[in-house]
């Protein structure tokens, strides 16, 4: 019986390899927005539109000075700016307290088999309480960073789609990704099997293939135990 704190996993519109930045300012953005919506403060915006506000006007992608924050014209400073009627209308509603989640490094300590203590990182997702001025302030500093990761991830995805339709005839482009391993789980688990479970490294590779000829869409798989392949 699952506990009435607990609640099921949707795997409808669960998101996997998420980027930890995404994830943390989308999340800080979220709360604000739903903040604004109860004390009925327009101060709604996505992530990318408040992006936009700290950045000189472009029309396709914004200028590098700006993106790395040399621009004496932009800066961070708009989005304070933004969440200020927020910043006002919580303060003289008895200071609202913001709630959300964010995926931090805490350090562990633990014993080893052989009873000695050793410390690791791990990433765990924790709920953060804090009020309206100190999460805009927080939200100005990841953006500080974040329109230029932005920049960056839109720039190689419109390069990419320029090449492959740029691609010359009998050309091929080939983009290689070395993913974490794959966990293999069976239909039916025995208990004493929960420990040792059997794992495939995935390699993937995406091909586009300009050619007369069509090109069969087939995975490759490979029953190789070790990686000694070398790529030139």
């Amino acid at each position: 019986m699952v506990p009435k704190n607990f609640k099921p996993l949707n795997l409808s519109c669960r998101q996997v390899c998420v980027c930890i930045k995404d994830y943390n300012l989308e999340q800080k953005v979220n709360a604000l927005n739903q903040l604004g919506t109860t004390l009925d403060v327009e101060t709604k915006i996505s992530v990318r539109d408040l992006s936009d506000l700290s950045l000189c006007k472009y029309i396709e992608f914004p200028e590098r000075k700006c993106s790395d924050r040399d621009c004496n014209n932009c800066g961070i400073y708009s989005v304070v700016n933004w969440y200020e009627p927020l910043i006002t209308k919580s303060s003289t509603t008895c200071n609202q307290i913001v709630k959300y989640h964010q995926w931090e490094t805490t350090s562990e300590q633990y014993e080893d088999r052989k009873g000695i203590k050793k410390r690791t990182n791990r990433l765990i997702q924790v709920q953060k309480k804090q009020p309206v001025s100190d999460v805009v302030k927080e939200v100005s500093k990841s953006m500080e960073q974040f329109s230029s990761h932005s920049f960056r991830s839109n720039f190689q995805q419109r390069v990419q789609s320029n090449i492959i339709n740029e691609l010359p005839m009998d050309h091929c482009l080939v983009v290689m990704d070395f993913s974490e391993n794959l966990s293999l789980q069976p239909q039916d688990e025995i208990e004493s099997a929960h420990w040792n479970i059997k794992q495939v490294t995935i390699h993937s590779i995406y091909i586009v293939r300009h050619a007369l000829e069509s090109t069969i869409q087939k995975p490759v798989f490979n029953n190789a135990l070790t990686n000694r392949m070398n790529i030139w």
